[in-house]
């Protein structure tokens, strides 16, 4: 995992970027989520130096030309290795890697949680369906159809990813 502290121009390029964006069909936080979804994506490819393409079916392209979507989820608490990462399955885009992260709620901090083949997270990733209790907190209940995996079952960064 890499823990990033976002800077002001970070920060405001999402918010500029969120706010020409809207909310998106079928968005279940009715673009609220929009910020931290550009704010990750934005700090990965500052990281690893990749091309914004903000396609639908992909965030980034790599300097070899792969397809890098970024899957993001908001909270106050470091990640553990334990907690999970989802990629809904209505949204399965059309890309080579999938890289997960996870944005303080106040913007200040992306982590960097791991990243997977796209093909490999669809076979391995355990399917939940809506209203499946989290192993975890059996109080909460998915309320959509995702594919999750653990943080500590993703494959970890290198410069070169």
């Amino acid at each position: 995992m890499i823990e990033i502290r976002t800077t002001k121009f970070h920060r405001d390029t999402a918010k500029e970027w969120a706010k020409e964006m809207g909310s998106l069909k079928h968005s279940m936080l009715r673009g609220g989520g929009n910020i931290r979804g550009l704010l990750a994506e934005i700090v990965y490819s500052d990281k690893f130096d990749l091309h914004l393409a903000g396609t639908y079916n992909y965030d980034l392209l790599t300097k070899k030309g792969k397809r890098v979507d970024v899957k993001s989820k908001g909270g106050w608490q470091v990640p553990q290795p334990h907690h999970w990462v989802a990629v809904e399955r209505r949204f399965e885009q059309d890309c080579d890697f999938y890289v997960f992260a996870r944005v303080r709620k106040d913007l200040e901090i992306v982590w960097l949680l791991g990243w997977m083949p796209a093909i490999e997270f669809r076979k391995k990733a355990i399917h939940f369906p809506p209203g499946t209790p989290d192993p975890d907190d059996p109080s909460f209940k998915n309320k959509l159809d995702n594919l999750q995996m653990r943080n500590r079952d993703l494959r970890q960064f290198n410069e070169e990813n």
